[in-house]
């Protein structure tokens, strides 16, 4: 009877025990992480959106957004403008997926760039 091989009854709760203990310790633990991944990740658009916005505003040599998306939120930016001498400067040019961001945002006409509570 001695020379059967396996685990006892006991060897096996208490490893299940063991498992049962990490898993409450580590499981609250990567939920702060993935929300804090969420709030980085809004502050990091947000600061590209800025970031185009200004570049937008520098590369025109003007101060004032001539077509400002300032209706409401929205996650489509690809229809902020300016136009400066003639020439349409167009947030898409300065904003990789100006039409598909992640979050909400509006632009006013001063170009000053609000977004939405993630």
């Amino acid at each position: 009877m001695w020379d059967e091989k396996g685990f006892t009854l006991i060897e096996l709760l208490i490893v299940v025990a063991i498992l049962g203990i990490l898993a409450a310790v580590v499981i609250p633990s990567v939920s702060i992480f993935s929300d804090s991944g969420y709030d980085k990740a809004a502050k990091t658009e947000f600061h590209n959106v800025a970031t185009a916005v200004t570049a937008m505003l520098a590369d025109a040599r003007v101060s004032t957004v001539t077509n400002p998306v300032d209706g409401g939120y929205t996650s489509d930016l690809s229809g902020c403008s300016t136009v400066a001498n003639g020439v349409t400067y167009s947030l898409s040019d300065y904003l990789e997926k100006a039409n598909d961001l992640a979050f909400e945002y509006t632009v006013s006409g001063s170009g000053v760039v609000s977004q939405a509570d993630p």
